[in-house]
C-alpha cells in the first residue's frame, strides 16, 4: 500500500511537471494583459476592479501550480519573513468554499499577530490539511470548526508532539474539531507517512506528516490534545520574528524603468507580443523574436545594440540554454535572463553557474521582469 501510494505521488509529480510550463504559459499571458490594462485603466474606471480580480484570480492560479510541484517536490520553497496573519485569512477563505454548509467555521484571526520565518503557500497547506482532517472527524453529520491565531508568550519549556516550544513570543494557531477524537494507539502514528484511518477514497496518510514537515522546518512546534468521541485540538507553536532587520533588511525600492534596447525570444507568440508591450511601457526597445537561431543571428549581426538579452528556456530546436551559451561565446560579458515556466533538474544555482546573469520562473509581472533587468544592468554582480 505505501509502495502504491508513493507511486502516486510520483504520478503527480510527473503529470504537476509535464502540465506547468505549458500552465505558467497562460498564466503568464492572463497576469501581463492583466498588468498592462490595469496600468491603461483610470482607477476611476468601472472595468478597473475587474481587472483587480483577474490578476488576484491569475495568482492564485500561479500559487496552486507551485504548491503542486513543492508537495511532489518538483520544486523547493525558500523561507522569508511573511504576515502569518494575513496568510491565514487568505487560507480562510478557501476553506469557507471547500466545506458544506453543514459545518460552521467559527474563526479568530489575529491578522497583527506578527512576522514568522515560513512559506506562505505551505501556511496554506498546514491549514487546509488540519481542517480538512477536522471535517473528515465529524464525518456527514453537522459540526463545529474552530480555528484560531493568536500572539502567545511561553514563559517554561513545553513538550510538543512535534518539536519544543522554548520560551519566547509565538504565533499560535489552534485548530479543534468536535469528531470522533483518537485513542492513543492512533495519537502516536497520526505522523507518520501513509497511516491513515480514513478510507482510501477520503485521504492518503500525507496530510499530516506534511503539516510535520512543513512546521519543523520553519522551527515550530505542535502539540495535540484528542479525546476519543468528544473530538480533537492540533496547536500549531510558529516563533515570532523580533528582529525582522535581521532576515529583511530595510532596502530602497528598486527601479523598473529604463531605456536600453533588449532583445526579448519566446517561441510563443502571444508571449512575445505581451512581454514587448509589458517592455515599452517600462520604457525598454524590445527587439522580439519566436526563433532562438534567428535571435542568436541579430544579435551577431549588431551585437553592440542590445543591453541585456531575455530568452525562454523550453523552445524547440534552439533552447534557451543554446542561445545563452552562444550570445556569451560571442560576447562574454553581455546580460542573459533566462525564463522557464518549469524545467525540471535546473536551478538558479545551476544556471548562474553557467554564466547566466538571472533566472526567472513563470508568470513574471512587469515589476519582477524591470526589477531584474535593473538589476543585472545596474549591479552586475547581484545574484537575484
Amino acid at each position: 500500500r505505501q509502495l502504491r501510494q508513493a507511486q502516486k505521488l510520483e504520478a503527480i509529480g510527473t503529470l504537476a511537471g509535464g502540465i506547468a510550463h505549458d500552465f505558467n504559459n497562460v498564466l503568464s499571458l492572463i497576469l501581463g494583459h492583466g498588468e498592462i490594462l490595469e496600468q491603461l485603466l483610470p482607477e476611476e474606471h468601472p472595468g478597473h476592479l475587474n481587472v483587480e480580480k483577474i490578476i488576484k484570480a491569475g495568482n492564485r492560479g500561479a500559487a496552486m501550480v507551485k504548491q503542486i510541484l513543492t508537495f511532489s517536490k518538483q520544486v523547493e520553497l525558500e523561507q522569508k519573513p511573511i504576515a502569518i496573519g494575513p496568510a491565514i485569512a487568505d487560507a480562510l477563505e478557501l476553506i469557507r468554499v471547500s466545506l458544506p454548509a453543514t459545518i460552521e467555521v467559527r474563526h479568530q484571526v489575529d491578522e497583527e499577530c506578527g512576522i514568522v520565518m515560513a512559506d506562505a503557500t505551505q501556511i496554506h497547506q498546514v491549514v487546509m490539511n488540519l481542517c480538512a482532517n477536522a471535517y473528515q472527524a465529524m464525518g456527514r453529520r453537522s459540526g463545529v470548526l474552530e480555528l484560531t491565531l493568536a500572539r502567545v508568550d511561553i514563559e517554561s519549556p513545553k513538550l510538543g508532539d512535534v518539536g519544543r516550544v522554548e520560551p519566547g513570543t509565538y504565533a499560535c494557531l489552534t485548530v479543534k474539531d468536535k469528531g470522533h477524537g483518537m485513542d492513543q494507539h492512533t495519537m502516536q502514528r497520526i505522523f507518520d507517512p501513509f497511516y491513515t484511518t480514513k478510507t482510501p477514497s477520503e485521504g492518503t496518510g500525507l496530510g499530516l506528516s506534511t503539516v510535520h514537515g512543513i512546521v519543523s522546518s520553519s522551527n515550530g512546534a505542535i502539540l495535540v490534545r484528542s479525546v476519543l468521541h468528544e473530538g480533537t485540538q492540533f496547536e500549531i507553536y510558529l516563533p515570532l520574528v523580533e528582529d525582522l532587520d535581521e532576515y529583511h533588511p530595510a532596502v530602497e525600492e528598486p527601479a523598473i524603468n529604463g531605456a536600453e534596447s533588449i532583445l526579448f525570444v519566446d517561441d510563443d507568440e502571444e508571449i512575445v507580443q505581451m512581454t514587448g508591450q509589458m517592455l515599452r511601457q517600462l520604457g525598454y526597445k524590445p527587439a522580439l523574436f519566436t526563433s532562438g537561431a534567428e535571435a542568436i543571428e541579430a544579435f551577431q549581426e549588431r551585437p553592440d545594440a542590445y543591453a541585456v538579452v531575455i530568452t525562454d528556456l523550453i523552445m524547440p530546436e534552439c533552447t534557451g540554454m543554446d542561445v545563452a551559451r552562444d550570445i556569451m561565446a560571442y560576447r562574454p560579458n553581455m546580460p542573459v535572463i533566462l525564463i522557464s515556466g518549469f524545467a525540471e533538474g535546473v536551478n538558479p544555482r545551476q544556471v548562474k553557474e553557467l554564466g547566466v546573469a538571472a533566472y526567472l520562473t513563470k508568470p513574471i509581472s512587469s515589476k519582477k521582469l524591470g526589477t531584474a533587468i535593473r538589476s543585472v544592468l545596474d549591479n552586475p554582480t547581484a545574484i537575484l
